[in-house]
């Protein structure tokens, strides 16, 4: 597994486990989530009653208020990195799924997240997580 950022010594690093899709619409642009203080993949931390599936359904639901169907996984990767919300450190295991929109069935419950969609070249480059510019960089090659 790919280990992105590097580790600082002397900090104790928390480990997260997350599920992540990549989702295009019809004009082959990726679904991002715009936050204050970035852009990141639908999805997020897996709950400790959860599978990754689970997790990567109820976090798009949330986030975006779309229903998905799973495609295919694509990889896994960790990234190291200090939160600027809590400023904690993490060590980020990300689960990364190809997935198809469904019904929108909510609206997000969160508000200072923005659902935009990207070409996949400004995606890589505008997510905040190498890691999950990776795995777009991965579900978009032909």
């Amino acid at each position: 597994m790919t280990t992105y950022g590097e580790k600082e010594k002397n900090i104790e690093y928390i480990p997260r486990p997350g599920a992540y899709g990549i989702a295009l619409n019809a004009a082959g642009e990726v679904m991002i989530i715009e936050i204050p203080n970035g852009y990141h993949l639908p999805g997020g931390g897996i709950e400790a009653d959860e599978s990754e599936i689970e997790c990567l359904k109820r976090e798009f639901i949330e986030e975006t208020g779309y229903e998905i169907t799973i495609v295919e996984k694509i990889g896994e990767a960790k990234q190291l990195t200090q939160s600027m919300k809590s400023m904690n450190y993490y060590e980020l295991y990300g689960n990364f799924y190809r997935v198809e929109l469904g019904e929108k069935v909510a609206e997000p419950i969160e508000d200072d997240h923005t659902v935009v969609f990207l070409s996949p070249q400004r995606a890589i480059a505008c997510l905040s997580l190498e890691y999950q510019a990776e795995m777009v960089k991965r579900a978009t090659e032909n």
